[in-house]
Order: structure tokens, then sequence, then C-alpha cells
């Protein structure tokens, strides 16, 4: 009796458990943890795939919005370049020759003509480019159409702003042939920049163009793996581009049809894409199958080592430790990748900051001239935003006399014969002016020793020329009254020696020229 009441109140008797209960309990462990996992990393996929396929959208929208932008200055500098040729000389070929030699931008334009009104109220057109996939046809349809033009364009009041405008509707749109491939089709859409504010006969520079070309020319499709795209109006909803890719809907990711928008000024288009699965994508989706088989496989086999040691807790715990280590390190796999993404962009917001803060211009070109990267200093200097720049030529920002003189500078670097150059020169302001500014051309190279990369360094000097300017007039105009001055003014040390002397103190005192009161006085 005494021996059954020792054993019913011994609170540190573990209760017996059967040996047969330990596979179970293995099995159930590891089936929880792995269907956890399973969920866990399923979402963390879905949510990285979803933020992959927005910063592909993201990309596609600004390349869009780039080239837009270079269209939209192309067509502005094309406008300066002829309200300025003109006033000089009416040789139409000599226009067309300036026009694209200074602007490379308009081999993205299906056709770009300068229209205007004669004296006798006739309208005019002349032809500056015209590219070849845009056909002899539809250039004699706009030339046909030269009235129905004028007229649009007085309608619209395009000559009424001193700014271009896009313009989506023009009826000739509707009679323009086009090139449609199977997968896409395009309408065009013009960029009207007035040359002279209310002056019909200073007219308007016509730059005819369609996403087609700029899809084609920069392979935007294949590069961002787009299954379906469309580009619209948002005010009208009128459609500018549709692109739908003849593939499976198992292809294309479900997630992945995002919306953006490209501001143009006046309005907005609406940009609606969808991506195709890649096989990055498809291994990636795979990742929570292969956890969840990883899992039930080794539950199995925590079952038939806990099967081949009954009773044995150590090996238990032992097995759900490397169970739970197993599924948490396959979890932090999929995190690593967000946590890396995250530290570099913070690194890269933070070293742009640093540039960004700088008041001269830093700019990274290629051996070629090209910009690839430029600083706020820039839109500080010249009044141009980055991105107008971004992808043109550094040198076709400077004054006409200036380019070709930097340009042998930086031909001269790159071939070996200078390490690096500084010459002072002029860039275009937003408002029309020249400011001076001094340009240092430099090599950084990798660590490699083969990828060379050109350093431009811009400095504003324009105050400090002014400065130097008024300075050297005022010793010019000091030098002048005291050379002619009746009296004689003169500058002694303390030990009583002339330091200067006019001519009128060297006649009184009997000398020839003052450099002899110097010398003997």
């Amino acid at each position: 009796m005494s021996d059954d009441l020792n054993i019913n109140e011994n609170p540190r008797r573990r209760p017996y458990v059967s040996h047969d209960r330990y596979p179970i309990m293995v099995f159930g462990v590891g089936l929880i943890l792995t269907v956890f996992t399973f969920f866990l990393t399923y979402f963390d996929v879905q949510d990285l795939l979803q933020q992959d396929y927005e910063y592909k959208s993201i990309g596609l929208t600004h390349e869009l919005e780039d080239s837009l932008a270079d269209l939209k200055y192309s067509i502005r500098t094309t406008g300066s370049i002829v309200r300025d040729s003109w006033q000089h000389t009416q040789d139409e070929q000599f226009l067309k020759d300036i026009v694209v030699k200074s602007n490379r931008d308009l081999e993205h334009f299906d056709h770009v003509f300068w229209l205007y009104q004669t004296e006798q109220s006739e309208m005019r057109l002349i032809n500056l480019h015209i590219n070849p996939s845009f056909g002899a046809h539809n250039v004699a349809m706009v030339s046909n159409q030269l009235d129905a033009i004028g007229l649009f364009v007085e309608e619209q009041n395009i000559v009424t702003i001193d700014r271009g405008r896009v313009v989506l509707d023009m009826p000739l749109f509707d009679e323009l042939v086009k090139v449609v491939e199977r997968t896409e089709q395009y309408r065009f859409f013009a960029f009207m920049q007035p040359l002279q504010k209310g002056n019909m006969q200073a007219g308007v520079i016509v730059g005819i163009a369609n996403i087609h070309n700029i899809m084609a020319e920069t392979a935007l499709a294949s590069r961002y793996n787009l299954a379906t795209l469309l580009i619209e109006d948002n005010a009208t909803g009128t459609p500018l581009f549709t692109l739908n890719r003849d593939i499976p809907e198992s292809e294309i990711f479900d997630q992945s049809e995002l919306e953006r928008r490209i501001e143009m000024g006046h309005g907005s288009w609406r940009l609606n894409a969808s991506f195709m699965t890649t096989d990055h994508v498809s291994f990636t989706q795979t990742m929570p199958w292969i956890v969840l088989l990883s899992g039930f496989c080794l539950s199995i086999v925590g079952v038939f080592i806990a099967r081949n040691t009954s009773g044995q807790e150590q090996v238990l715990e032992k097995i759900n430790a490397e169970l739970e280590q197993k599924n948490y390190q396959l979890e932090d796999q999929i995190t690593e990748k967000q946590r890396l993404n995250s530290a570099l962009t913070l690194s890269e917001f933070e070293n742009r900051a640093i540039i960004d803060s700088v008041s001269e211009i830093i700019s990274e070109i290629t051996p070629e001239g090209e910009i690839k990267t430029l600083n706020a200093a820039w839109e500080a200097i010249t009044g141009f935003s980055q991105e107008q720049f971004v992808g043109t030529d550094l040198f076709a920002a400077l004054h006409p006399q200036d380019q070709d003189r930097q340009r042998k500078e930086l031909q001269m670097m790159v071939s070996g014969q200078k390490h690096n150059t500084r010459s002072i020169a002029s860039i275009r302001s937003m408002d029309g002016t020249f400011r001076t500014v001094e340009i240092s051309l430099s090599f950084l190279k990798g660590l490699d020793q083969k990828n060379r990369r050109v350093v431009a360094t811009i400095m504003d000097i324009e105050e400090r020329r002014r400065a130097e300017k008024a300075l050297h007039e005022a010793e010019q105009k000091y030098r002048t009254i005291v050379e002619n001055a009746a009296g004689g003014i003169f500058q002694l040390t303390p030990e009583g020696l002339y330091l200067s002397a006019n001519p009128a103190l060297a006649r009184l005192l009997g000398y020839d020229s003052p450099e002899d009161v110097l010398r003997k006085g």
C-alpha cells in the first residue's frame, strides 16, 4: 500500500510513453514544419516574382519615357536649327544637311518636315528627314494634304504657344499606310514645335513617329520578355501600340499584368503590360514544391531513424533539430535575396546623393562621347533635365565652335596621346544662352584594367570670367588715370624708395621717364 502511494506521489516520475509513438511524432512534427515552410516559401516566392515584374514594368516605362523625351528634344532642337539657319540662307539642301548632321535622333522618326505659310497664304512643306520604311506613298500623301494639315494646326492653336505638343488625332494618321506585324499594331502620332509664337509664316516642325520604331530599335519586347503590351492615351483611350504574342496562357505569369503611366506634358499615356514566364521564373516557382518534397523526404528519413532507434530521445531531438535547421536554411535562402537587394538599393541611393551634392557637373561618358550618367549639377547649371541628355552626345550641348575641338581632345586621350585634358568651352543653357565652363576629361580604369571609362567634370566659371574681366578693366582705367594725370603721383617704401611714379612726376623731377625715377631714386 505504501509502495503505491510513493509511485503516485512522485512528481519527477515521467509517464510511460510507448516507443511505437516516436515515429508518428517525428512524422507529424516534420509534416507540420514542411507544410508551414511550403506556404511561407510559396508566398515569399510569389512576392519576389511580383516585385521582379514591377521592376521590369518600371524599367520598361522609364525606357519608353526616355525615348519619347529624346524625340521631343530632337524636334525642339530641329526647330532651333531651322530658325537660325534659315535666317542666313534659304538653301533647302543646305538646311537638310545641317539638320541631319546636327541631330542624329531624327532617324527615330518616320517623317520630319517644316510646314509654313507663304506671304501668298499658301502652305509650303520642306522635307527634312524621311525614314525609308515610311514609304514614298505616305510621303506623297503628306504632301497632298498640306492644306488640311495647315487647317488642323490653326484649329488646334499650335502656333499660339511657344512650346511643342504631342498630337494624336490628326486626320492624316487614319490614311497613312503602315506595315502591320503579325503580333503588333500601332498608330502614328506627331510632335509639333512652333518656330515663332503666333506666327504661322514661321511655321512648325512636324515629326511623325510611332511606338513600333522605338520597340524595334531598342528590342524592348525581347529584353523584357513581354507577352502583351497596350499603350493608349489616358484621356481619349486612343490605342497607340498593341503587342499580343501568340503564346499559351500557361507561359504568361498570372500576376505580371501591371499598369503604368507615361507623362507627356499635356497629358499621359497608359501602359498595360504582361510578361512571359522565363526559365528563371519557372525554376523559382518550383522552389516551394522542392521545399515540400525535401521536407516530406526528411520526415520519412526521420521516421526510419526513429523506428531504428526506438526510445532514444536524444536521437529524436537531434533529428527534429536537423529538420528545423534545414527548413530555416531553405527559408533563409529565399529571404537573403530580398536583403541583398535592399542593401544594394540603399548603397546606390547613398552614392547618388553624394555625387548630386557636388556643385560641378560630373558625367560618365563613353570613348565616343555618349553620356551615360549625370549628377544634379547638370540641371542647376544648364537648366535641362538629366533625362533629356542621358544617352546623347555630350559635345552636342556645347557651342558649335567648341564641338570639334573637344571631340579631338577626347580622341587624343582615348588614343593614348594624353592622360587627361582640361580646356575652356561654352555650354548651352535652357534659355538659349551659353555659359563659360571648364571641361576636364580623364580616364577611370576597372580592376581588370580593361573596362576604361571616361569621366567628364564641368565647372561653371562664368562668374569668375566676368569678375576677371571687370578687374582687368578697373586696372586699365586706374593706369590710364595715373599716366595722364597733370600732377605727380608716386608710391614710396618706408625707407623712401620709389615703388611707382607717373610721367608727370618724372618731368617735375627732371627725368626723361618714370623708369629713370625708379632706377635713380
